[in-house]
């Protein structure tokens, strides 16, 4: 085996005159030999590298070697070997079906697949790991020394008891998959051993290149390393010693000299602001492109959104998950609504991406679902498109017992029918030629690859035969073929169209030095996504990755360290990081530390002083005069806007407070209920008014009344689809409840009363007319609308209104006392009274179904007097606003505890003098 010379830069090497140095050190090397560049191969690790030092060799005259990366260079030679049936190396997807296959044959898998699906998923996807990890440590061998590793390997494997033997096992299972893929020639860069240049000469950057030195020592041609790191050193000898080596001296010099800008930040928003913010300053300082480096992907998103809003074009080489793109979205919707019981807000999700040109009937679906009261036109809407839904689903929503295993290729082939991806587009246009919104979601570059990614394409374009036959006899239910998909969307990025004309590129620090930056922004710097140690699931530990020479936490942390390195070498360098993290508080990386460690080191008087721009300063200035706004109670009008119906809820809100009745009557704002929120006691007061309104309103007077009113109950669970299960200690409590109401009931027939109507709308305008001495400013008739639960008759041509309740009743009990803080009973009985008064001989009670003693009549007593002062109190009030009179927050009583427009009136802000603050 042939030995590789070295030839290092030196210690003070910067960007961009190192890859000039790069070619003087191997030109020189070269003329030594007596070899011409014409037939030299120089290889680099990775290829963003190849622009940079392609552009120095072109910049001196005569003959240019070969710049490749290892990759490129075998793709040029020859093209990749299909991956065989059951081989590992097609790829992550592929490689999981095969792994979940290879480990089904095994009696102990079988049954874990069947026992645990999810723990068996994440098996397989260790398991792959493992054996991929295995193969790239073969394919950096030469094919005649790999027979030799593989037997290494064995021997390493030492038997294990109790948790260990598990790992053992399947430590063997991917070691013998691995050795039986890696067959002579199946590695990709299999070829380059055969290759003989007339000589090789590595770059060395930020590690070793494992491949490229083992084809170098393989080669009978001469070869030599130029070398852009530093010497080795362990990871564990820190610098803080007596005594400084060459080696601190030489590192501490690279951080002394770098222009190195460090700040600290509150929280997440404050970091992204402050690396945005760094972007756009280096961008007005001619610094362009300026790198952005990809540490914490949810930072970075947020970055790009900020850049964005500036309109600066960015070159993305990191990409994003496939499962955040909207195409990727709308497949996992899909599977969540198909699934078995899937709950309303799963179908709801779907819905709005399936229809989404069809909103007028998904908003009937929404409202009909929270349980808002829609026209009889909005519900037949909303009822077909439910029923669209559900059969444009039946393929895939059936029952367990009908579904319960299919092969992957079977699930496929039913989620492209769903996806009407068989369809012709011309046949989903909207008015405007345009295609409709779902159908668009798979012609834009997201949608497009996740298609691919889930080998959705029509007539399986692009699948090999080693896929189509993972994904024919691989069985799988509903439920694991949703995992199957989360899974793939997760491993799989989306990588956007390169832009020319980007100023920005993300990057990942791997592939972000030796690169012409003007300017590098590295946010994210903690001890979570800087320096953190691998906690990365795996089954090689570092002990065995060391007995095989295959990278561990130690390499994996030393080539980190480097990164940083040599991006202080780049330019201008801008470290972030935040303090605290949703309240978990973040200390600095400790690769960053230690860099501040080296500039300190002793023996290096002479490099200078470490700037001052180490110590951690905030982003804003120390000081900031910000001039005191004091919030007040807002005292919005509305004379154009009034409503021109009014319920006795939105009375009662003008009431409490005029601008509660400004947000939900004026504004129309309200509060969305949840569509699988728990069910809660106002569930089961409108399932006990259904009760009671069917069992009086399909009553037979012949037949006992007790099996009726427990076939009303069971009727009402089944019209409101209602879960039995949820609904049991509510049934339970109504249990109680049905023989007492009979009783009561009994006895109030006894008296002459008779169940008249139930759940009936009523309607009175009112007008101006009726107020005498009428004032000038006019206002349009005005709608009373409302729903009264139940009326009865009586004897002497009296009649009742009753409003079942099913709150406390001693509440209700100190309402009535006053009858004119009663706003509900008296609006009803005006409602009924013709605008004047009650009607003749006309009694109001709340009727309380959830009390010890229930059912409980709590009366409010002269009932027609408190809606004649209602209605003329609301006539003044309603001229007022008509002519502009403000709708003040009040701020006072206790409806401000639970007022869903308090953060809107932002009561909890007022200023001392206006009674607020916190």
């Amino acid at each position: 085996m042939a030995a590789i010379e070295t030839l290092r830069m030196p210690a003070d090497w910067r960007l961009p005159t190192a890859w000039a140095g790069v070619v003087e050190q191997t030109m020189a090397w070269l003329d030594r030999q007596g070899l011409s560049a014409r037939d030299v191969v120089v290889l680099l690790p990775f290829a963003a590298l190849l622009s940079p030092l392609r552009q120095a060799f072109a910049a001196r005259p005569g003959w240019q070697p070969r710049v490749e990366t290892t990759l490129t260079l075998a793709a040029s030679l020859a093209p990749a070997q299909p991956v065989a049936a059951g081989q590992c190396g097609g790829g992550v997807v592929q490689d999981r079906l095969f792994a979940a296959a290879l480990l089904r044959e095994q009696g102990w898998g079988l049954a874990w697949a069947e026992r645990d699906p999810a723990g068996f998923d994440h098996v397989c996807a260790a398991l792959v790991q493992a054996s991929q990890a295995f193969g790239a440590a073969a394919a950096a061998r030469p094919p005649a020394e790999r027979a030799g590793f593989w037997e290494l390997a064995r021997n390493s494997l030492q038997p294990g008891s109790g948790p260990a033997a598990t790992e053992t096992s399947l430590l063997r299972v991917a070691l013998e998959w691995a050795a039986m893929s890696c067959e002579p020639q199946a590695a990709v860069t299999d070829v380059l051993f055969g290759l003989t240049p007339s000589a090789w000469v590595l770059v060395r950057i930020g590690g070793v290149d494992a491949v490229a030195e083992a084809v170098a020592r393989a080669s009978r041609a001469p070869a030599v390393c130029v070398s852009l790191d530093p010497e080795d050193r362990p990871l564990d000898e820190g610098p803080g010693r007596a005594a400084a080596n060459a080696w601190d001296i030489q590192v501490a010099g690279v951080v002394q000299a770098a222009a190195l800008d460090c700040l600290v930040c509150d929280d997440f928003e404050a970091e992204a602001q402050a690396a945005a913010a760094a972007v756009i300053d280096a961008l007005n300082q001619d610094r362009a492109p300026v790198a952005l480096v990809a540490l914490d992907r949810a930072l970075v998103r947020r970055v790009l959104a900020l850049l964005g809003r500036a309109a600066i074009p960015v070159l993305d080489e990191t990409g994003w998950l496939l499962a955040t793109t909207q195409a990727g979205a709308a497949v996992m919707s899909l599977l969540r609504a198909a699934q078995p019981g899937a709950s309303q807000d799963a179908w709801m999700e779907w819905i709005k991406f399936r229809y989404a040109d069809m909103p007028q009937a998904v908003d009937a679906v929404d409202a009909l679902w929270r349980g808002r009261r829609i026209s009889a036109e909005e519900r037949a809407l909303a009822l077909r498109l439910w029923q669209q839904a559900q059969a444009h689903l039946q393929s895939l929503s059936q029952t367990p017992e009908q579904n319960s295993v299919r092969p992957l290729s079977a699930w496929l082939s039913l989620l492209r029918g769903v996806l009407d991806l068989e369809k012709a587009t011309a046949d989903h246009r909207s008015e405007d030629g345009a295609p409709a919104a779902w159908d668009a979601l798979w012609q834009d570059a997201p949608g497009t690859q996740v298609l691919a990614a889930l080998h959705l394409q029509r007539g399986g374009e692009g699948d090999t035969l080693a896929w189509r036959q993972a994904a024919a006899t691989l069985p799988m239910s509903l439920s694991g073929f949703m995992r199957w998909v989360a899974a793939t969307l997760q491993e799989l990025p989306f990588l956007p169209l390169p832009d020319p004309d980007a100023l920005v590129v993300l990057t990942p620090l791997a592939r972000a030095f030796g690169r012409p930056f003007g300017h590098v922004v590295l946010p994210g710097a903690d001890h979570k996504h800087l320096g953190a140690p691998d906690v990365r699931p795996g089954l090689v530990g570092d002990s065995l990755a060391r007995a095989l020479g295959m990278p561990d936490n130690s390499t994996r942390r030393w080539q980190q360290r480097l990164a940083l390195l040599h991006l202080l070498r780049t330019g201008p360098l801008t470290v972030l990081r935040r303090e605290q993290d949703e309240g978990e508080p973040l200390a600095a990386s400790p690769d960053i530390d230690w860099l501040a460690q080296l500039a300190s080191v002793p023996g290096a008087d002479g490099l200078g002083q470490a700037p001052a721009c180490w110590k951690p300063r905030p982003w804003l200035p120390a000081q900031l005069a910000v001039p005191s706004l004091p919030v007040h109670p807002p005292q919005p009008s509305a004379a154009a806007d009034l409503p021109q119906r009014l319920s006795a809820s939105q009375l009662e809100a003008l009431r409490q407070c005029p601008y509660r009745f400004f947000v939900r009557a004026v504004l129309h704002l309200d509060e969305p209920e949840e569509l699988d929120a728990a069910l809660a006691k106002r569930d089961y007061g409108t399932w006990l008014h259904a009760v009671l309104h069917r069992f009086h309103s399909q009553r037979d007077h012949q037949q006992p009344p007790a099996p009726q009113l427990r076939e009303a109950a069971d009727w009402a669970t089944q019209d409101l689809a209602l879960d039995a299960g949820e609904l049991l200690p509510y049934r339970a409590s109504f249990e109680q409840f049905a023989p007492a109401y009979l009783h009561w009931l009994a006895q109030r027939e006894m008296q002459g009363w008779h169940w008249s109507d139930g759940e009936s709308d009523h309607l009175l305008v009112l007008t101006q007319d009726a107020e005498p001495g009428a004032a000038a400013m006019p206002w349009a008739p005005l709608t009373l609308r409302g729903r009264i639960d139940r009326l009865d008759h009586g004897p002497k041509e009296q009649s009742q209104l009753l409003d079942y309740k099913t709150g406390q009743a001693e509440a209700l009990a100190r309402k009535v006392r006053q009858p004119l803080e009663d706003t509900q009973l008296a609006f009803y009985a005006a409602l009924l009274g013709g605008g004047t008064a009650a009607a003749p001989g006309l009694r109001a009670a709340y009727l309380a179904l959830d009390d010890p003693q229930a059912p409980r009549e709590i009366e409010h007593a002269d009932v027609g007097q408190s809606a004649q002062r209602l209605l003329a109190g609301l006539r003044g009030e309603w001229q007022r606003l008509a002519a502009g009179a403000a709708l003040p927050a009040l701020g006072e009583g206790a409806v401000c505890d639970t007022c869903e427009a308090r953060g809107l009136c932002r009561r909890d802000q007022w200023a001392a003098e206006s009674g607020g603050g916190l």
